[in-house]
């Protein structure tokens, strides 16, 4: 269950959103002022927050300046007054996601919870996919470091097989070989890992779809 935290001084304003949001199926904490909010999103991790500027305590700027330093990823939505339009634009270019004037109607408050929440999600997914994808160049270069040296090995083992007379020491260099035939095989599989597909994800921009991709030669990754 997705969770949103609600910081609000007005406890009526604070009633309204939470029911409005439990009512949809979400789970909702609330916050009467700044510094409550921060306590709870360093300890519970909210997924989306709605949160009011004009506060005590701490204002909503501040908050929102001291969430996204502990988590740039986090969608705020602000919630504010018509005569409190400057400031909500001035919380849209510190990072704020959104913003709601007062008053406003139930669905939209489900709508743009809802549009924050796609958001993340996307953010989410690019980061991992993102970190998939340095994963996945540093194994294709580990392969090529390993594969070198490894040629010269096997190499120089089976010209010493040939060369050695006494069965022990052929059947030493047999063992030799053999190993290094087990290493060429991982490091091929390693080398030829899946190659990333991009595509396109609106509001995200490009990404790297390693679902939909195949090996180097047309088969699925974990095929033989």
């Amino acid at each position: 269950m997705r969770k949103v935290l609600v910081v609000d001084d007005e406890p009526d304003m604070r009633w309204l959103l939470a029911g409005v949001l439990r009512a949809e199926g979400f789970d909702v904490a609330a916050a009467e002022d700044g510094q409550a909010a921060l306590e709870q999103i360093s300890r519970h991790s909210p997924d989306v927050i709605l949160l009011d500027l004009k506060m005590p305590v701490l204002d909503g700027i501040q908050v929102l300046e001291r969430t996204k330093a502990m988590d740039p990823q986090l969608p705020v939505v602000i919630v504010t007054a018509y005569a409190d339009l400057p400031s909500a634009v001035q919380a849209m270019r510190l990072g704020a996601y959104d913003y709601l004037t007062k008053p406003f109607e139930h669905d939209e408050i489900v709508f743009t919870v809802r549009r924050a929440l796609e958001k993340r999600e996307l953010e989410a997914e690019r980061l991992r996919t993102a970190r998939v994808g340095t994963l996945l160049l540093a194994a294709r270069a580990m392969s090529h470091e390993i594969n070198n040296p490894l040629t010269a090995i096997l190499g120089q083992a089976q010209m010493l097989e040939g060369e050695l007379r006494e069965p022990r020491a052929a059947n030493r260099a047999r063992v030799i070989i053999e190993s290094c035939d087990r290493i060429a095989r991982v490091v091929r599989r390693l080398s030829s890992i899946v190659e990333p597909v991009a595509t396109f994800q609106p509001g995200v921009g490009p990404m790297l779809d390693f679902v939909n991709s195949r090996t180097a030669s047309g088969k699925d990754p974990g095929g033989g």
